[in-house]
């Protein structure tokens, strides 16, 4: 669920927010994420927010003078597959600018967001936190979930202009959203390996702890995964001293 909220948001964007306890107990349902938008200029007169179907690669959204609105959804239905009430709605794009969950997303995420909401106005928002301050600027495509890290300006237009054509660039690629973070890595190491960024093409045939097997168009490849300890990191800008970190390792690539 992604709500409009315009101002500052808290640390706890959506636990602390202004949203009443009720939309906030009814946004409460398992399977379901929220987080918070900024960009009245592109609604001026209601509130706009999306639901956003990752598996089924759907969003819809609806402008709505009162929050009261979201108590109509049926969330349970929405996580289970139901169709959405709301129209579909045009792709998005996502920029992190929480500034109170990590400073890095607002000094290096707003002057992305001002970019990016030149050359799209109407798909661009602000988002609070989505995870991976570390890999400030995030941006996040929707309704695919293509989520994209260590962005500059240069790199974030380049990137949405090559998603517009239907190209991933892997370089700035951190996975897909409502997949495993093991399997995000799986399909980004296919990619390179073949040098396949088709937006497309990529489905996931079966995930065991350390073993994926991915199809691309008519082909199936097995990737054994191990999970290795990796270079100490600074997580966030607040941070004065580097911690330790895990990461992926590729033992075997077959294809089958």
């Amino acid at each position: 669920m992604l709500v409009q909220q315009e101002g500052s948001w808290p640390r706890e964007a959506v636990g602390l927010s202004r949203l009443p306890d009720e939309i906030k107990n009814h946004l409460s349902v398992p399977g379901v994420e929220t987080f918070l938008l900024r960009g009245r200029a592109k609604h001026p007169a209601a509130r706009a927010a999306y639901v956003v179907q990752l598996q089924q690669g759907v969003v819809s959204g609806l402008e709505h003078a009162s929050d009261e609105a979201l108590l109509d959804l049926d969330l349970a239905a929405l996580v289970a597959g139901a169709p959405s009430p709301w129209p579909s709605a045009e792709s998005l794009l996502l920029v992190c600018t929480h500034s109170k969950r990590d400073r890095c997303c607002a000094e290096i995420g707003r002057p992305i967001y001002k970019a990016l909401a030149q050359r799209w106005p109407t798909r661009t928002w602000e988002v609070s936190h989505l995870g991976g301050h570390r890999f400030a600027g995030n941006v996040v495509a929707l309704p695919q979930g293509w989520f994209y890290g260590n962005l500059d300006l240069d790199s974030a237009v380049a990137t949405i202009e090559a998603l517009d054509e239907g190209r991933l660039l892997l370089d700035h690629l951190r996975g897909r959203g409502g997949l495993s973070a093991e399997v995000q890595y799986a399909e980004i190491e296919l990619r390179r390996h073949l040098g396949f960024d088709r937006v497309g093409g990529v489905k996931v045939v079966a995930h065991d702890p350390g073993r994926v097997v991915l199809s691309v168009l008519d082909a199936s490849y097995e990737l054994l995964i191990d999970e290795v300890p990796g270079p100490d990191l600074l997580m966030s800008c607040r941070d004065d001293l580097a911690k330790a970190s895990t990461c992926f390792r590729t033992s075997a690539l077959t294809s089958r």
